[in-house]
């Protein structure tokens, strides 16, 4: 799925650059604001299935713009931009988790592809063995679910099989 820049948040597309990064852990926002998870929050879905990596980050983008391009999709427990050292620029890549490995996986699936500042973001689990292995343990216990749900986890569980499959063709 293509988007472009128009359909950014005007916040995330005209932020300046050297925007000062915040911490994203541990405050709870509210009035429309994207849901933070508060820090005594234990979230009950496995890390890998809502640690996400994000490649091909523009230059200029900081965790503030990150932050707010996910928001929309649910509660967020931590973003961070890696940095050059030296340099202190960003390499062009990052890490998103969620609260709840839903809303990781529907970022996923909505922005992996999207155009922004010239660049299209690939995004993926950070680890997508870990998370390989964290879906089947779930679905292994999906028994306990209605049809309906079973159904949602089935699809679910395809689509991540495909973007598994499309990151090892990419390594390649």
């Amino acid at each position: 799925m293509e988007h472009d820049q128009g359909s950014v948040p005007s916040s995330v597309a005209q932020s300046p650059a050297g925007a000062e990064t915040r911490k994203m852990e541990g405050d709870v926002h509210t009035s429309g604001a994207p849901l933070i998870a508060p820090r005594n929050n234990c979230a009950t879905d496995p890390e890998p299935l809502r640690n996400l990596i994000v490649n091909y980050l523009p230059p200029m983008m900081d965790e503030s713009q990150l932050y707010q391009l996910f928001a929309q999709f649910g509660p967020i427990e931590s973003v961070k931009i890696i940095y050059d050292k030296e340099t202190k620029e960003s390499r062009g890549y990052g890490f998103v988790k969620y609260v709840y490995f839903p809303s990781a996986s529907h970022a996923m699936n909505l922005l992996n592809g999207y155009h922004i500042a010239g660049k299209r973001l690939k995004v993926a689990f950070a680890n997508a063995e870990a998370a390989m292995e964290s879906f089947k343990a779930m679905r292994e216990t999906a028994v306990m679910f209605s049809y309906h749900q079973q159904l949602a986890m089935q699809n679910i569980f395809y689509h991540q099989m495909l973007l598994v499959q499309q990151q090892q063709q990419d390594a390649a």
